[in-house]
């Protein structure tokens, strides 16, 4: 069976009594996203008419590219890497995180970057890492990645390394940065924090709690600067959020069935969302801006194919008005024709 070696996946990828409904997938349309030749495809996001995101080729090795709706070309960063994810976009701004050989053997920790033009910036929380001066076997390498940006500010999670001699010492913790002040995101208790989006002042992302001295299941938060709440789907063991645009937010979460599900949240109604292609399994919804939204389905060989979704046209009152005098009519020519 092919490995499933998503990016998404790789970084990660208290109850609710919110109320629950399910999207109809006819109210949507429906636009399939690849690479040309390759293997995979996964959207990380759209900006006015430009497309980034990660595709994997021939090889299964990971690039980035993006779409000006007419050509795809793939991106490179000014920098030596051994692989990097593109992220999120915002304006003529790519971000992301890559990974290089700054310190040999540790090829999967990472640092956060932005793109723009020829504009390019790296990211390393200051927290991040360990430095033992006695002991420089101890040391430990900066682990950073970017999730997103949002006006002047990044944000995404980095590693905290406490002891590297004690287990479970080490956690990641989310952040925001606004090219002064790192800001640290931490849920209550968790081993776990992801920043996934910031609307209107209020940060979202998901996390994990520490359980019995091991990580506990997935879900979801909103802070507000003062109070973190919980936004876990109701009834389901995993809930994420990858993206937020206004009060809306969008991730996914297990069903009963164990399968992943897209969902929105408007604030109070989560509301299901599930790709209908032919030989959709499951489904993740990776982002939004305006009624666009972004993400991918699987097969039962889990297999991806990408998406972008938005609503159908409605048609006016006035169209359903014509439509009801037609039907009337040909009823009656129906019942003259039987008389």
């Amino acid at each position: 069976m092919k490995k499933h070696t998503s990016i998404f996946r790789f970084l990660f990828v208290a109850g609710c009594t919110a109320l629950a409904s399910t999207a109809q997938a006819g109210s949507y349309n429906f636009q399939t996203v690849q690479y040309p030749g390759a293997n995979e495809t996964y959207i990380a996001g759209i900006d006015g008419g430009t497309l980034v995101g990660n595709y994997y080729d021939t090889n299964w090795v990971g690039k980035g590219f993006v779409y000006n709706g007419s050509n795809y070309s793939d991106i490179t960063l000014p920098v030596y890497n051994t692989g990097f994810g593109i992220t999120g976009i915002q304006g003529n701004t790519v971000v992301g995180y890559y990974r290089d050989y700054t310190t040999p053997g540790y090829t999967y920790f990472s640092h956060g970057f932005s793109l723009s033009g020829n504009q390019f910036t790296s990211y390393d929380h200051p927290l991040s890492g360990f430095t033992d001066n006695d002991n420089p076997w101890r040391n430990q390498p900066t682990d950073t990645a970017v999730l997103g940006i949002s006006g002047n500010s990044v944000f995404g999670t980095y590693r905290l390394v406490v002891d590297p001699g004690v287990a479970m010492s080490d956690k990641s913790v989310g952040f925001v940065y606004d090219g002064t002040n790192y800001t640290s995101i931490e849920y209550p208790d968790a081993g776990f924090t992801q920043v996934r989006g910031i609307s209107n002042g209020i940060i979202y992302g998901t996390y994990q709690s520490i359980v019995n001295g091991s990580f506990g299941p997935v879900h979801s938060f909103k802070f507000d600067g003062t109070d973190y709440s919980d936004l876990s789907f109701p009834g389901s063991s995993k809930t994420r959020i990858f993206g937020v645009y206004g009060n809306t937010v969008v991730g996914d979460y297990a069903g009963e069935d164990y399968i992943d599900h897209g969902y929105l949240f408007d604030g109070l109604t989560f509301t299901t969302f599930d790709f209908n292609g032919p030989g959709a399994l499951g489904t993740v919804l990776l982002g939004i801006n305006g009624d666009t939204l972004w993400g991918y389905s699987y097969d039962a060989g889990y297999n991806a194919t990408s998406f972008i979704a938005t609503p159908a046209a409605i048609p006016e009152p006035s169209t359903y008005g014509l439509i009801g005098i037609g039907s009337l009519a040909l009823a009656i020519a129906a019942r003259r024709r039987k008389l």
